[in-house]
């Protein structure tokens, strides 16, 4: 048996020549680690590269659907607008004995895209007395009682749109009936007063809808 003192004797080579079979899984070890630890890393920016490239991709189709919802909603705001200066011209002519349900169709046809105007359903249309006071128009599938709320609410609404105020008792009648029919989105401050002509989504029947509503004048003086 060798005395262990004894290699304190040995030549560098000869030390290195005992170190090697201890050195050699060392080293594998220290290779295996440092390959670990280049995959985990490499991994790890793969994932962060493939989560960074779907995050871009979802926000790349987010900012799509609002474009496209932007370009559908100012298209659909054209055409209201077309619609409603032909119907007061129109009025404008021929006096307002011709606001009907029949001129709304005629021009309602000429002034909106075919897919936009595609059904008669959902069509409330209001008219404006000679004494004032307001009343629906009957129209094709439009349930006359229904008619009748949305008549007053209109007419609440124009009062907002044009700058007008109305009293807090009725104000306050007046959000209870448009909630209670477009949702949280029919509050009077904001459909009547700012939303007049302009596409807005809304709660219809506890359906998901859009509504569009619009004031027709002719000399300064509603008449629909």
């Amino acid at each position: 048996m060798s005395d262990p003192s004894s290699h304190e004797h040995l030549p560098l080579s000869g030390r290195l020549r005992l170190l090697r079979p201890l050195s050699i899984p060392f080293v594998l070890s220290l290779v295996a680690l440092l390959v670990a630890g280049a995959f985990l890393d490499g991994r790890r920016r793969l994932d962060q590269e493939q989560e960074a490239a779907a995050w871009e991709e979802t926000a790349r189709r987010a900012v799509g659907r609002i474009r496209a919802g932007q370009r559908l909603e100012d298209w659909i705001d054209r055409m209201s607008n077309r619609f409603q200066h032909r119907l007061e011209a129109v009025v404008f002519r021929h006096g307002v004995g011709a606001w009907s349900a029949g001129l709304v169709e005629r021009v309602a046809r000429a002034s909106f895209d075919a897919r936009v105007w595609r059904s008669r359903a959902g069509v409330f249309l209001v008219a404006r007395k000679a004494g004032g006071e307001w009343a629906p128009l009957p129209w094709p599938g439009t349930p006359p009682g229904q008619a009748r709320l949305v008549s007053r609410v209109i007419e609440d609404f124009t009062v907002l749109a044009g700058g007008g105020e109305i009293p807090a008792a009725r104000l306050e009648s007046l959000k209870r009936r448009s909630t209670g029919l477009f949702g949280p989105v029919g509050e009077p401050a904001v459909m009547g007063r700012h939303q007049a002509g302009i596409l807005t989504p809304v709660t219809w029947n506890g359906a998901p809808a859009h509504l569009v509503w619009n004031v027709v004048s002719v000399r300064g003086r509603p008449v629909g």
